[in-house]
Order: C-alpha cells, then structure tokens, then sequence
C-alpha cells in the first residue's frame, strides 16, 4: 500500500505543526487581534483552508483500489482510507472513498419525485 502509517504519521505531524499558530494560547490570540485589524491582512481562516487544500491533496493522492486491508486507515472490503489527526488547535477527520460508492442513482431518481 502507497500510504503506508509512517506516512500518515507524517501527515499528523505536519498537520499539528501547521495548525501550532491556531492554538488558543495568549501569544496567538494577541497576535492574530493585530492581524485582523487590518482588512487587507490574511486571517486565519486563510491558514486553516491553506490546512484543509493540504491534507485533501493528501487524501486525493492515495489510491483506495486494493485487496489487502491497513486498519484502522484502510479497508479494503469497503474501499476507503480514513484519516483522524488531533492536535491542540485541530481536530480534523478525512476521508477517502471510490467515486462510484459515493453515487447512489436510486437515490438521485427518489429526490427528482420530492422536487
């Protein structure tokens, strides 16, 4: 398997350092009441999708197509990687899983009979 569990254990690390200026300390809460009083400044919220754009390019790189499971990140019987890292100042859960298990048609006919 491509995404093995070091390399999820480096995404944890990356994604706790990353989000580190998040924490609810003084220092970050002071510093970012500077930021945001100037309007043309990137907030936080900025660096949290920067976060978010980053560990969904992690996800969107593992290929969920195989016969083997890696529990508790892979499983194979149902073709989906998840994901949990929690830090300090983040909580955050992703999750992989093949298009074609994500689209249910039935359920798409059921819904144009409500509209």
């Amino acid at each position: 398997m491509r995404t093995s569990a070091f390399t999820v254990s480096c995404l944890q690390s990356v994604l706790g350092a990353a989000s580190a200026p998040l924490a609810a300390t003084a220092e970050n809460v002071a510093g970012w009441g500077s930021v945001h009083l100037d309007l043309n400044e990137p907030g936080s919220y900025e660096l949290l999708g920067k976060i978010d754009e980053y560990a969904s390019a992690f996800m969107s790189s593992a290929n969920v197509d195989h016969v083997e499971s890696h529990l508790p990140i892979y499983d194979a019987a149902r073709n989906e990687m998840l994901v949990h890292v929690e830090s300090k100042a983040l909580t955050m859960t992703i999750m992989k899983v093949l298009a074609t298990l994500a689209y249910d048609p039935g359920l798409e006919i059921a819904q144009k009979k409500f509209r």
